[in-house]
């Protein structure tokens, strides 16, 4: 290498370029053949102009641009390329400049040479002039100490060069490159900044910092380092070099080579198995790369033959069979031998990292780079280890009771350490006692028909060994209504103490349960059969519900019918409003309030207690029905599904006031939505009314009316309207 031979004396005041290309122009005055110059550039031009000030050297001297001008006159003689040959001209003094590359105001990685002497030239001489070059321009460059600490603080950032209204941003992730202005500007230093994930932007000006270095002369190198903390950035070190075209690169120019990386925080990366976080190693060289050494260490077992042994210590890039080796097992790809930009990317590697059964696996890689004869290693204090630290998959599966039916369940998607868990778990089920297990389709799993096993267990697996526990599912089993069938009937001959009398009044009431049986069913006959003294006539006291033999399955249907019997009505008309109600059919209980007396009734009503205790979710009821409305009226059927806090969980009502002599069947499905939850089923109610017009717009008429009491039982004097016929009450269980 050779010595530095001087430093830069001067700066160009002013540098005159003409304007065109020309390549030898003569002086008007008479001058003799073998007069003039003989120009040479400094011995030192000798090799090709580089890009980057870590790569300045010497530029050739055909890449540069002579000016001979006559002082007394400002005459051009000379304005083109650089040539050896001999430039006429007469006796005078001369400036002669020489320039290499344009001197802009800002620009990336463009150095600008420049010399110039001045020279007297004697009648009949022919002058040797040797001009040395120099760099005429000022360059910045900058270095961000602990690039992970501001990639954990920032999006993007940099700092922004500016000067005569333009501007170059020295990014972070593009610290190679300088920026070049010309000498005694006056230059703008702002660090810019977005924060992370979507922050605001930040800015921090650095002229105060570098206020005691600028402006640059011609040959002035300024480099900045910056480093960063959670509240501010600052300028750890401002320091100016001056650089001749002369030398021969010191090795502080071209570095040792560096080993970087995007992902790791202190050369660590930690990620739960299934994550692919980014990960790369970055080799940052002045010149190609010579030689890497590869050592491993990994503790999942997927690599293990990799890792360093007495007798293979470590891999040689330059190997071809360790090449092969390591990108065949680990998955990656590596730099070649002679590449001026490397990285090893270990997304791939990352994305196949396995944890153990029952713990982490810690897995360690060691580069040591050599590029322009220098390796890497050469600080010791310089951690060339990466850890990439892999741990356990965490996710558990949860059936909600609500999402478990007669022949479906659903599946909550599993709660996890790593959301990238997700599109890898496999759910699976199978009966309890069974060995075999079956994975599901979708979190929805269908069964055809209703299993005789309604035992399952159900489970998210990752891969063998990396399964949640297993959780049980059972399904619900379909139930069938009480006396669906409308097939258990009791009656009873009453009077006011509620007795059997099967002698002193002709007051009955029917009840839709077998004697001594179970009353899930219900109907509204207490309240119109209410007055039971033994005076009462059959108009103050008859069943708005009994059973007929018209049954369409079986031998008994239930029939419900508008009434107007009840307490305080008289011959021949007058029907109480209050006893103008329908026939009503109902899964609860019903209540009967009274006041005043049997002749002059006041307040008298009833409510129905909805539900009975019923365990099981239909998706439908469905039941058989025949209607003869008095003119025109309307029949009514409801369901609803509780909660075991009474809560509705579904429910859905129907009219019709379609006639309908001959038995038809009416399905009533419960509009289950496929995104909402239902609670669990703890009581169902299902309600017929034989009308919806009920009190003063209810219509009637009074005759004679026949319902079976053991046998056929005739009564007069009957106020009765529109009838309502069901039987075969079921219910459909479709999920």
């Amino acid at each position: 290498m050779n010595r530095i031979k001087d430093t830069l004396l001067y700066l160009f005041s002013w540098i005159f370029v003409a304007s065109g290309v020309i390549s030898c122009q003569q002086e008007e005055e008479w001058t003799a053949a073998d007069m003039g110059f003989l120009v040479t550039l400094n011995e030192a031009v000798t090799v090709a102009t580089k890009a980057t000030p870590a790569e300045l050297d010497k530029p050739v001297a055909d890449n540069f641009y002579l000016s001979i001008i006559k002082e007394s006159t400002g005459k051009v003689i000379y304005n083109g390329n650089y040539s050896a040959e001999l430039v006429p001209a007469s006796a005078g003094t001369y400036i002669l400049m020489a320039t290499c590359g344009e001197d802009p105001i800002l620009a990336w990685d463009t150095p600008y040479y420049a010399g110039m002497e001045t020279t007297d030239l004697a009648d009949g001489e022919m002058k040797q002039v040797d001009i040395t070059c120099r760099v005429a321009n000022a360059l910045l460059s900058v270095t961000f100490n602990e690039p992970e600490l501001f990639a954990q603080l920032y999006d993007e950032y940099g700092v922004r060069v500016s000067t005569s209204g333009m501007s170059l941003d020295i990014s972070g992730s593009r610290t190679d490159r300088s920026a070049y202005f010309r000498a005694g500007a006056n230059v703008s230093l702002l660090f810019y900044a977005r924060l992370v994930d979507g922050g605001s932007e930040v800015t921090y000006s650095l002229d105060e910092a570098v206020a005691d270095i600028f402006p640059l002369q011609a040959g002035q190198h300024a480099k900045l380092t910056l480093s960063s903390s959670n509240t501010a950035v600052q300028v750890d070190k401002a320091e100016v070099e001056t650089v001749t075209i002369e030398e021969t690169l010191p090795l502080e120019w071209l570095p040792k080579p560096k080993v970087e990386s995007t992902g790791f925080v202190d050369n660590q990366l930690n990620f739960v198995e299934t994550e692919t976080p980014q990960a790369s190693i970055r080799l940052n060289m002045a010149s190609a790369l010579q030689e890497m050494k590869l050592k491993f260490n990994f503790q999942d077992p997927q690599f293990a033959s990799l890792n360093a042994t007495e007798e293979k210590p470590e891999y040689l890039l330059s190997n071809a069979a360790d090449k092969q080796a390591i990108e065949q097992t680990l998955g990656i790809t590596l730099p070649s031998i002679g590449d001026t930009q490397a990285a090893v990317d270990l997304s791939s590697l990352v994305a196949r990292m396995q944890s153990l059964e029952d713990a982490a696996t810690v897995n360690t890689i060691e580069l040591d780079v050599q590029a322009n004869n220098r390796w890497s290693s050469e600080n010791a204090e310089v951690n060339r280890v990466y850890t990439l630290t892999c741990s356990q998959p965490v996710f558990s599966v949860e059936v909600l009771p609500g999402n478990i039916w007669t022949k479906e369940f659903t599946i909550e998607e599993a709660t996890v350490n790593a959301t990238s868990l997700l599109d890898k778990l496999t759910y699976q089920y199978r009966a309890s006692g069974a060995d075999e297990w079956i994975n599901a389709e979708s979190l929805l799993v269908q069964f055809s028909d209703y299993p005789e096993n309604k035992n399952y267990e159900v489970r998210a697996f990752l891969r063998d060994g990396v399964v949640s526990e297993a959780v049980d599912v059972k399904l619900e089993t379909p139930e069938s209504l009480t006396n669906g069938g409308m097939e258990e009937w009791y009656w009873e001959q009453i009077h006011e103490d509620g007795r059997w009398n099967l002698f002193d009044s002709n007051t009955y009431t029917v009840y839709p349960w077998s004697s001594g049986g179970t009353s899930f069913w219900n109907t509204n006959n207490d309240f119109t059969t209410r007055n039971r003294s033994s005076v009462s006539n059959i108009y103050n006291c008859f069943p708005a519900v009994s059973f007929v033999k018209d049954a369409h399955n079986g031998t008994w249907a239930v029939e419900l019918r508008n009434t107007g019997n009840g307490r305080g009505n008289t011959i021949p008309s007058n029907v109480l409003d209050m006893n103008r109600v329908a026939g009503e059919l109902f899964t609860g209980d019903i209540t009967v309030s009274t006041g005043g007396t049997d002749a002059i009734p006041s307040g008298d009503n009833y409510t129905i207690t909805k539900g009975r205790p019923f365990s099981v979710r239909p998706t439908a009821l469905k039941f058989w029905y025949k209607y003869v409305p008095l003119n025109s009226d309307t029949w009514r059927v409801h369901i609803e599904l509780q909660d075991v806090n009474g809560n509705v969980i579904i429910e859905k009502t129907e009219d019709s006031s379609e006639s309908q002599s001959e038995w038809k069947e009416v399905v009533v499905s419960l509009d289950y939505v496929n995104s909402e939850y239902y609670e669990k089923c703890a009581k169902i109610y299902i309600y017929f009314a034989s009308t919806i017009n009920t009190g003063s717009a209810l219509q009637y008429e009074k005759s004679d009316y026949t319902i079976w009491l053991g046998v056929e039982s005739s009564f007069s004097n009957i106020w009765h309207g529109s009838t309502l016929t069901i039987d075969d009450i079921s219910l459909v269980y479709g999920k």
